[in-house]
């Protein structure tokens, strides 16, 4: 019985996120451009063994940020929420010239 457990852990996996390995990342994960986030599982019982674990369509907090500020601005009521009943125009000033 113990050769049968001895062997089932031998080859049991547990499979864990870890740093990024990629120079210069810190051990962060960042989105690339086509929005994957590309993740390295290991297995803690075969440290020598890893897996990528990809997300796909992530959409990073810098190209969020990019299409807020391209986005309408709705003007906020007394406590604090948008009310889309109203918009400021915040651009260049337009001259109507007809």
């Amino acid at each position: 019985l113990k050769k049968a457990l001895d062997a089932q852990s031998a080859n049991s996996t547990d499979y864990r996120l870890i740093k990024n390995q990629a120079a210069g990342s810190n051990g962060d994960y960042t989105v690339d451009a086509n929005g994957d986030v590309a993740l390295t599982v290991q297995d803690k019982n075969h440290p020598d063994k890893t897996e990528t674990v990809t997300i796909k369509d992530v959409a990073s907090k810098s190209k969020l940020d990019k299409l807020n500020d391209r986005a309408v601005k709705y003007d906020l009521d007394p406590t604090g929420n948008p009310d889309k009943s109203k918009v400021t125009y915040e651009g260049p000033a337009y001259n109507n010239k007809q």
